[in-house]
């Protein structure tokens, strides 16, 4: 379709000349606005930088062809654009990747550890990143897609049987994560000074424990304290004075004011 659209454009402006490295678009540029096209779900008639243009005219009834099927109501419905998706298409496609591949592939991407992850590829603890048709998969490409997308966390028994998973929108992206960053510019820990846009935000009460992916269920800190906040069972709370504070599971104020 757009190559005919293309043909059509060129042999207007060429004529007898026309040949296709004179097209507008080269084959690669048209594959990938069809790319585009495909992926956005909309009609390839209403975007002009196809090239396919509509045909009006200021004619009567007399110019029409006889022999030519008057389009139906449906027909004029359809090319006002009614009936048609609402939006793009949402593609799913399943990362399957353990976790230590993944850390791996994180460490590559930001050029921190180039040591290759060396396992047995047999048994329960062998590295794995591919779809779920077995379709292997770069671990740092599974890393940017995780950074990008949306991301659960499976718990495996000791033979790599799935027992457990999590939600996909568990974690605090876009909009929500920014809300929650503005609570805080340093790690709420008491006395760590690391800036919040470094660190993590996790949920105050735990995913687990039913705590919601919300705003007020958010805080940021940085990772040596969120981690040690999930080992030993600690809570961080933002007091009704602006205040944030971390108690030890028994309640005691890890710094008590003076």
């Amino acid at each position: 379709l757009l190559f005919d659209a293309d043909w059509a454009a060129c042999r207007a402006e060429y004529g007898d000349l026309a040949r296709p490295e004179l097209m507008r678009r080269t084959p690669t540029q048209r594959r990938y606005d069809a790319f585009i096209e495909l992926f956005t779900h909309i009609d390839p008639t209403t975007l002009g930088h196809t090239g396919i243009t509509g045909t009006t005219g200021t004619g009567t009834a007399d110019d029409t062809d006889p022999g030519q099927d008057t389009p139906s109501d449906e027909d004029r419905g359809q090319d006002r654009g009614e009936d048609r998706p609402d939006g793009p298409v949402d593609t799913v496609v399943n990362i399957v990747i353990d976790l230590r591949t993944f850390l791996t592939g994180l460490d590559q991407l930001l050029g921190r550890h180039l040591q290759r992850d060396v396992r047995s590829p047999f048994g329960p603890a062998r590295a794995f990143s591919h779809t779920l048709d077995g379709v292997l998969i770069d671990p740092r490409d599974a890393v940017l897609a995780a950074l990008y997308a949306k991301t659960r966390l499976v718990v495996v028994d000791d033979l790599g049987r799935p027992t457990q998973m999590t939600s996909t929108s568990r974690l605090f992206r876009g909009r929500i994560r920014d809300a929650v960053l503005m609570t805080s510019v340093r790690c709420t820990h008491t006395g760590c000074l690391r800036p919040s846009t470094e660190g993590d935000i996790d949920h105050l009460t735990p995913h687990t424990h039913g705590g919601p992916t919300h705003v007020c269920n958010g805080g940021p800190a940085c990772r040596h304290h969120n981690i040690w906040r999930y080992l030993t069972g600690a809570i961080t709370r933002l007091t009704d004075h602006g205040y944030w504070t971390t108690h030890h599971p028994d309640g005691t104020n890890i710094a008590p004011p003076d």
